[in-house]
């Protein structure tokens, strides 16, 4: 299981790190990006200023969402430089 948490840090961090696109696809990713970290109705937990911002996707009916949610819960408590942005994707069942 940690290697899988490494793996996703070290995933979320190689995206942050990307440079931005040039030319006319740039207004899109700005407007997705903008939609993605910006959203005030999405959760977030953690640093006001982060160096590093993880996006979790997560579906609350999920078993496996169930045991890798508290695990970034305890990588944000541990981490004060990283910020949690929560997104609810729904995969699994009607509710």
């Amino acid at each position: 299981m940690r290697a899988i948490t490494a793996l996703l840090l070290l995933c979320v961090s190689a995206f942050s790190f990307a440079a931005p696109a040039e030319g006319p696809q740039s207004n899109g990713n700005d407007q997705l990006a903008q939609l993605l970290f910006n959203d005030p109705n999405s959760p977030r937990t953690g640093a006001k200023e982060p160096k590093l911002t993880i996006l979790s996707f997560t579906d609350y009916n999920c078993p496996y969402c169930k045991q890798f949610d508290p695990l970034l819960e305890k990588i944000v408590h541990d981490n004060p430089d990283i910020q949690l942005i929560v997104k609810l994707l729904p995969f699994k069942g009607q509710s």
